[in-house]
């Protein structure tokens, strides 16, 4: 199910700043969610052993890594599943409101929607893990609007949270200078440079009007 990287472990790199900015919500702000009850999960793996550190795991296929609780210290164990890649037209955000557009011009940027999808396998239910895009050929800016988890293509609604419920996500990031996404990190609590890796399709899809 992983395979390890041939090649040099890259730098996440989620803005054009040396410090990566994970998406989502931030775990100080952390709303409230019903808890839901476990369902069945078509794929799931039997085994939730935390995948290997600064491996990769391929798209399409469950890894599963630690992060910290909704706030910021209890451990919990999730897994973590690329889903699918969409690009946009170039310029097709440019009208409307997302944050961290600084430094990027909407007007020709190419936009890129990622989904994925994580379960809470043990520990805080609330917890979310934190994604790193990282850029290849060009720079990337990860932007996010109160309504983003819409914008990928396969959105379905989820309300709740809870230990086996799975929950989709969807990372909106932009490039004005050719840049695309290579993958997906997440950061190895308490730990540097170390980071469990996603793959995500070769090819992007693009994204239906």
């Amino acid at each position: 199910m992983f395979a390890p990287s041939a090649t040099a472990t890259p730098t996440p790199s989620a803005t054009p700043t040396p410090t990566p900015t994970p998406s989502g919500t931030p775990t100080s702000v952390q709303p409230t969610y019903p808890i839901g009850t476990a369902t069945p999960i078509p794929g799931f793996p039997t085994s939730t052993a935390l995948s290997t550190v600064n491996a990769h795991v391929a798209s399409g296929s469950w890894g599963f890594v630690q992060v910290p609780g909704s706030n910021g210290s209890q451990l919990t164990t999730a897994g973590v599943k690329i889903n699918g890649l969409w690009k946009g037209q170039p310029g097709s955000l440019a009208n409307k409101s997302y944050t961290n557009q600084a430094g990027v011009n909407m007007a020709k940027a190419t936009p890129y929607f990622l989904s994925w999808s994580y379960v809470v396998t043990a520990g805080d239910p609330l917890a979310v893990p934190q994604d790193i895009v990282m850029p290849t050929g060009g720079t990337l800016y990860e932007v996010a609007s109160p309504l983003s988890y819409l914008d990928c293509p396969d959105y379905a609604p989820s309300v709740y949270r809870g230990i086996g419920v799975s929950v989709l996500q969807c990372a909106v990031v932009v490039s004005d200078d050719g840049g695309t996404i290579q993958g997906v990190a997440f950061a190895v609590p308490n730990q540097t440079q170390q980071y469990w890796f996603f793959d995500v399709p070769a090819q992007p899809t693009d994204k239906p009007a």
